[in-house]
């Protein structure tokens, strides 16, 4: 038997209660016609025409065959991008590594360079590599100091900060080693990080510091050799070619061993 839903409208209560009354033909013929699925004429406004059971499956099929076919798209693009992104750092850990010393052995990093690369090796911070150039003020002079001027030279170059306490108690011994290889030609950069440079020309003049100092005020230089802790050393040999890194305080024979890879 089918359901039938009774919507009561109060205008026309009457007409219903006389067709009721109509006896067993009139109440045959009403049950006749809701049954075929007819609908009342409300207020003169035609009521939508019934969709059949298949038409209404069909058109949720279409639906949802539209929406299926949008979601798998979608599924199969970030799956594609997630897949992507694992590779590339996969790619990038697989050649990088890092000594026990600290040198960091691996890891390309894309850093251009304003001077020539003579060594054919590519630039980057990195051992085994072409220094990347950049340009800084001595505290002292006010002229700037460009690293690729300094080729035909080994270049030490310290990153530190007169507020750090271990960079401050490895200077001591910096000064007496440098000393030593001034002669030689060695040249001994240090890069402040950020300070005033007013303060840092009074701390590394009270204590006999007197090798190149500038200071990194916009930590450019800091970020393109990618230094997260101070104090960093970077040893560059004559060609301009990062030869070791070290990152943390030197001893005074840490210092000398690695020296004699940039000084022949």
């Amino acid at each position: 038997m089918s359901k039938v839903r009774h919507i009561k409208i109060p205008a026309r209560a009457d007409a219903l209660n006389k067709t009721e009354q109509s006896g067993r033909a009139g109440s045959g013929a009403l049950e006749e016609w809701v049954d075929n699925g007819s609908s009342l004429d409300i207020g003169g406004v035609p009521s939508a025409p019934q969709e059949s059971a298949s038409e209404q499956q069909g058109r949720a099929d279409g639906l949802f065959s539209t929406r299926g076919r949008k979601l798998a798209l979608l599924g199969l693009v970030l799956t594609l991008v997630l897949v992507s992104s694992i590779a590339v750092w996969l790619l990038k850990e697989g050649t990088s590594t890092t000594t026990g010393t600290g040198e960091q052995a691996g890891a390309s990093y894309p850093i251009t360079s304003a001077g020539a690369d003579i060594t054919g090796l590519g630039t980057g911070p990195k051992v085994g590599q072409l220094a990347p150039d950049f340009v800084l003020k001595d505290v002292y002079t006010g002229q700037p100091i460009r690293l690729s001027s300094l080729r035909g030279k080994p270049v030490w170059i310290n990153f530190w900060a007169s507020w750090c306490p271990p960079c401050k108690a490895e200077l001591p011994d910096m000064k007496q080693v440098y000393a030593r290889y001034e002669g030689k030609g060695l040249v001994l950069f240090g890069i402040d990080m950020q300070e005033d440079p007013a303060v840092v020309k009074q701390f590394t003049s009270d204590n006999g510091y007197k090798w190149d100092i500038a200071v990194d005020s916009d930590g450019h230089v800091t970020n393109t050799y990618y230094v997260f802790s101070i104090p960093t050393h970077i040893f560059v040999d004559s060609d301009g070619v990062i030869k070791s890194i070290q990152i943390g305080a030197l001893t005074q024979a840490m210092m000398e061993e690695r020296l004699s890879k940039i000084i022949q």
